[in-house]
């Protein structure tokens, strides 16, 4: 899905019967159905990948894999479409320039004809890609795109084929007439957003959730007025939210410099992350929101809120790591508006306790080549996310949507750095060169051989029970001769 944002030009397809297209081998056909008619009883062999088995999506991934490597010199750009930009039977490519997604669409269609496999569904933002394609096959007919009926799923994501954008909207939640614990999360499960679009209403959810659970009712128990009161509320938001458009290109092809921008917080609730990426073109910038990601805060954890906010800068350390290798960007600048996180990363992981720099040593390998900085809270568009907020509150919400003003303003961002003052829980240490370290060796004549000379764990503790029964019987002896 994030590599699908970076092609100017794109080139989505489904293979048509792709189970159906694989044939077993003779000793692994295990699938046979008895079948009786006319009072004839028949032995049914399924010769091909059988649908709902554990190892049926693999088997299918794999020969697509290996058609890919097989003709790699062949068709190139298949290929590496077919190994980056798939999921089980779609694909969804792209190119900078049309010669090259015509060019990507022709490999497509004679690779997978080496393997007997049929494409179907074409959609692309480009109408000349598909002039040669049968209409049947075309995910969209004309008369679509002239209505206005130019949405599609691609991945459970709504995408907008003629504005060549993704369309997030609530109207996909359905309210049940009895409020239940099952009902709602069912009915919560419907937002679909795998890259954070939406992250501040996906936290609302999960927040609305939590407070039910803690009331630990049944699965099938109608909830209480006052949960139904706040679950009614946060659906008639939802469902009455105008469409929220995210455009899909990030305007990567043609950009002279491009950054990755990542931010996190924490609350009291919840901790989390967001990603953008800002590409620079003739000069002008532009932003845009990549991937957001976040966690409810456990109730029983009991954490503080600088352990919290420690936490959501793991979190945007393995998101930013992962995102800054796929897209092959190595200017990177993180922010976290608590000094006391900055405090931590910039000391040695010896000088706090071991929760916190467990937490600091990983964040540090993650992220070494990267810049830490600080920003004001007010400023922080993961704060957003941290909290958890309304439909109204991020539909236009340019803050989340598109970052800070500063963004735009430069590419150093060092004008939000200050002082950051030690954390009051790390050990200090004099300001001097030399450090004097002391250590004292104990001997024990009695318990360390006592330990050498019984290699089981259990034979020792049952010696040891006798030891102690005769210790107590010869003080209870000593107690009744006196």
């Amino acid at each position: 899905m994030m590599l699908f944002r970076t092609y100017k030009y794109t080139v989505q397809c489904d293979i048509r019967h792709m189970y159906r297209m694989i044939s077993m081998h003779p000793e692994h056909r295990l699938q046979n159905i008895l079948w009786r008619a006319d009072g004839t009883l028949q032995c049914l062999q399924l010769q091909t990948i059988t649908y709902g088995l554990k190892s049926s999506a693999y088997l299918a991934t794999k020969c697509l894999v290996e058609l890919a490597k097989k003709y790699k010199a062949q068709y190139p750009l298949a290929s590496e479409a077919i190994i980056k930009n798939s999921y089980v039977d779609d694909v969804q490519g792209g190119s900078d320039t049309l010669q090259g997604a015509l060019q990507l669409k022709s490999e497509l269609v004679s690779l997978m004809g080496k393997g007997s496999f049929q494409l179907h569904k074409w959609i692309s933002n480009e109408s000349k890609i598909l002039q040669d394609i049968p209409q049947e096959k075309i995910g969209l007919a004309k008369r679509d795109i002239d209505q206005d009926k130019s949405i599609v799923k691609i991945l459970g994501l709504s995408y907008d084929a003629r504005e060549d954008a993704y369309k997030m909207s609530g109207r996909v939640l359905t309210s049940p007439e009895v409020p239940t614990k099952r009902n709602v999360l069912s009915s919560i499960s419907r937002l679909y957003d795998p890259m954070g679009f939406v992250g501040p209403l996906t936290v609302k959810a999960k927040l609305i959730l939590q407070q039910i659970w803690q009331y630990n009712l049944e699965w099938d128990t109608p909830l209480p007025h006052e949960l139904v009161k706040i679950w009614q509320t946060f659906y008639n938001n939802l469902v009455n939210m105008p469409v929220m458009t995210i455009p899909r290109y990030i305007n990567l092809s043609k950009a002279t410099s491009v950054q990755l921008i990542g931010y996190c917080d924490a609350s009291v609730v919840a901790y989390g992350c967001c990603i953008y990426v800002k590409a620079i073109v003739n000069g002008n910038p532009y932003i845009h929101l990549l991937c957001s990601k976040s966690r409810i805060s456990q109730l029983a954890s009991k954490l503080t809120i600088p352990k919290l906010e420690l936490n959501g800068a793991l979190m945007l350390a393995k998101l930013v790591n992962h995102v800054a290798s796929l897209l092959n960007i190595s200017d990177v600048h993180l922010f976290t508006d608590s000094k006391i996180v900055l405090a931590w990363l910039d000391s040695s992981s010896l000088k706090v306790p071991a929760y916190i720099g467990n937490r600091v040593k990983e964040i540090g390998k993650l992220t070494n080549k990267m810049l830490w900085k600080y920003t004001p809270g007010l400023l922080n568009p993961s704060d957003i996310l941290s909290r958890g907020a309304d439909p109204q509150e991020i539909i236009d919400c340019k803050l989340w949507l598109h970052g800070p003003d500063y963004l735009i303003e430069g590419n150093e961002y060092n004008f939000h750095l200050s002082e950051i003052s030690p954390p009051p829980c790390s050990v200090q240490y004099h300001n001097s060169d030399e450090h004097i370290a002391l250590s004292a060796t104990v001997i024990d004549n009695v318990i360390d051989p006592f330990f050498e000379r019984y290699s089981s764990l259990f034979k020792m503790i049952r010696v040891t029970v006798h030891i102690l029964r005769f210790i107590n019987n010869v003080k209870e002896n000593q107690f009744h001769q006196t």
